[in-house]
């Protein structure tokens, strides 16, 4: 399942009312034009028994121009083994759960920009007939067939080093989100897959 994390000028997948209102200040007061590659971030606290899944995270920028989709373009996100820093924002860390954070390949700094430049330029000319969005999100497996149910999660972003890590959602129960029989088929168990005639695990990134 994909989470999306953050959309500007459209919509979130939680309500506003489950956005911390620190949060929704910091939402309505970046401008996504002044994103800068090597301060983004993104990170969730998921239950142990699930596993985000390799090379699933992923940063996305669109615009649409009346109507119509004018501009895509998606980048994968790098693990980042160090989360110190998040764990000093306030209550972090949970029994029972573990942290994940992911950040902007170096390699694709410049391509990033180059796009939230074009995404501006396009805004200036069309203006409110230009739509854009940026979104960010992580698919998760189960580590075993079990029912999905309190699969409480939580998401932060990070557009700058000065601001640090902010919440959009703190323990959205995911179960109560989206319908059950969907749900499962989101999440799928974690396989054993084939790569280059050899097995690896996919709940192990």
């Amino acid at each position: 399942m994909r989470i999306i994390s953050l959309i500007f000028f459209l919509v979130l997948l939680t309500s506003c009312s489950s956005i911390p209102l620190k949060s929704m200040y910091k939402l309505a007061t970046t401008d996504p034009y002044s994103l800068k590659a090597k301060e983004f971030r993104t990170a969730a606290r998921i239950p142990n028994d699930y596993q985000v899944q390799p090379k699933s995270s992923v940063f996305s920028f669109k615009m649409v121009v009346d109507g119509e989709m004018d501009l895509q373009e998606s980048f994968y996100l790098e693990a980042i083994s160090d989360t110190n820093l998040l764990k000093q924002s306030e209550d972090a860390e949970k029994d029972g759960y573990q942290l994940f954070g992911f950040k902007v390949a170096e390699k694709d700094h410049a391509r990033l920009e180059n796009m939230r430049d074009l995404m501006k330029k396009t805004k200036l000319k069309y203006g409110d007939k230009a739509k854009g969005s940026i979104s960010a999100g992580v698919k998760l497996c189960r580590k075993s067939d079990f029912p999905i149910q309190d699969a409480l999660t939580t998401l932060w972003l990070h557009f700058d080093f000065e601001s640090g890590f902010f919440p959009i959602f703190v323990d959205q129960d995911l179960a109560k989100t989206v319908d059950k029989n969907q749900l499962e088929t989101m999440i799928p168990v974690c396989q054993v897959i084939e790569s280059n005639h050899r097995s690896i695990i996919t709940n192990n990134p």
